[in-house]
Order: C-alpha cells, then structure tokens, then sequence
C-alpha cells in the first residue's frame, strides 16, 4: 500500500514514459528536474500497462476495421471524428483502466498477470 500512495497523494505531476525512454533529451530531463516533476518509467516488456495499448488504441483500431482510406485526408478526418466524438467520461475510464493495472503491477512486485 506505501508504494501506491506515495504515487496517488503527490501534488506535483508524474509523467508517465513509455518504453522508449533513452530516446529522452538531456533538455528534457533538465526541465524536468527544473520543475520537480517526477517520472514513472513503464516496466521493460509491459505493453498491458501503456495507456494508449490498451484503451485508445482499442477502439482506433475498430474504427479502422474493414474501413480503406483513399488518400490521408481521409484518415485524418475519421481520426478527428473519434477524438471527438469520445467525451471525458471516456478519457476517465481510460485513466481509471491504467490505475487499476498498476495497482495490480504493484500487487504482483512487478511480475506477469492476466
């Protein structure tokens, strides 16, 4: 449970990377630290933790199920229409989703689950 609140109760925010941490400038790092920003590296090999894997991506990926663009306006367009046409509640049920699969994480010390 300590490990979960000390994240859960800061005042200041925790940015969350993906994988591709080393891509990260020294600049960025910098800016970071200048606003006492906190960082929460995703586990190596952890897809099913990453906001964008398993809750956006979901349903961008039905949106373009059977669908063929001809030409990238297109795409662009059907793209703006989902981004629009999800409201907050969406965006909080992802963010609800990510919390309850680190808690899990947590719970596992960081081994596979599901």
């Amino acid at each position: 449970m300590y490990k979960q609140s000390t994240l859960i109760y800061r005042k200041v925010p925790i940015l969350l990377y993906g994988n591709s941490r080393p891509h990260v400038s020294m600049i960025t790092h910098q800016k970071f630290h200048a606003f006492d920003y906190k960082t929460l590296n995703n586990p190596p090999y952890s897809p099913h933790l990453s906001p964008m894997n398993y809750h956006f991506s979901k349903h961008l990926d039905h949106l373009q199920q059977k669908k063929y663009f001809s030409n990238p306006r297109d795409a662009k367009t059907a793209f703006n229409e989902l981004v629009s046409y999800n409201t907050a509640k969406f965006y909080d049920t992802g963010r609800k989703k990510l919390v309850f699969r680190w808690h899990k994480c947590v719970e596992a010390n960081g081994s596979c689950f599901d």
